[in-house]
C-alpha cells in the first residue's frame, strides 16, 4: 500500500512538474511567434484600405493587446495619446471606450471628446497630467476640451496650468480657461 501511495505522489510531482514547466515556457514563448500573424493581419488591413504601415499596425496591435491589461482609468489616459489619423477606419465605436476601435473624421474627435468626458465622469486625478499634455500638444478641438476639462479637477497642477493658459496668445484658450477657473470657484492672489 505504500508502494502505492509513493508511486502516485512520484508520478503526480513528475506531472505537475511537466505541465507547469510547459505554461511557463508556453507564456514565455507567446508573443514569439506572432510576426506572421501580425504581417497577415496588417495584409488584410490594407487591402481593406487601411493606412497604416506595417510599423505603425504593429505598434497598434501591441498597445491594444496591452490595453485589455489596464484599469479603466488607464485605458481611457491610453487612448488620449492616440494620433486622430489612428482613430480613422471602418470600425464601431464601442459604448464602453475601448481603444482603437476606428472612427473616421469628425467623429475621432468627438471620440476624443467622450474620453475626456469620461475621465472628468470617473474624476480619478490620474486623468490632470495627460489633460495637460493633450492640451500642450495644440492640436485643434483637442486643446481646448483638454483645458475645458481640467476645470474639474481641484488639483494644484490643474490650476496652474489654468493660471498659465490666461496668458496664451489665442482668445478662445483664454476664454475657455477663465471658465474652467471660475468652475473651480478660483480667485487670483
Amino acid at each position: 500500500m505504500t508502494f502505492i501511495i509513493i508511486g502516485f505522489v512520484w508520478c503526480g510531482f513528475w506531472f505537475l512538474f511537466y505541465y507547469g514547466f510547459n505554461k511557463v515556457a508556453e507564456n514565455m514563448m507567446e508573443g514569439a511567434f506572432d510576426t506572421g500573424n501580425a504581417q497577415e493581419d496588417w495584409y488584410d488591413h490594407v487591402r481593406d484600405g487601411g493606412s497604416l504601415s506595417l510599423e505603425e499596425y504593429t505598434a497598434w496591435s501591441e498597445k491594444k493587446a496591452r490595453f485589455g491589461q489596464m484599469d479603466l482609468v488607464e485605458q481611457l489616459i491610453s487612448e488620449l495619446d492616440t494620433p486622430l489619423d489612428m482613430l480613422e477606419g471602418n470600425f464601431e465605436y464601442n459604448e464602453y471606450l475601448s481603444i482603437l476601435e476606428p472612427v473616421s473624421g469628425m467623429d475621432a474627435v468627438r471620440r476624443i471628446d467622450q474620453v475626456i468626458d469620461k475621465l472628468v465622469e470617473i474624476g480619478d486625478i490620474r486623468a490632470v497630467e495627460p489633460l495637460i499634455k493633450l492640451a500642450k500638444k495644440r492640436e485643434a478641438f483637442r486643446s481646448a476640451s483638454a483645458i475645458e476639462a481640467l476645470g474639474n479637477f481641484d488639483d494644484k497642477k490643474s490650476i496652474d496650468y489654468l493660471v498659465k493658459s490666461l496668458k496664451d496668445k489665442d482668445k478662445d484658450i483664454r476664454r475657455i480657461a477663465a471658465d474652467a477657473l471660475d468652475k473651480l470657484e478660483w480667485e487670483p492672489e
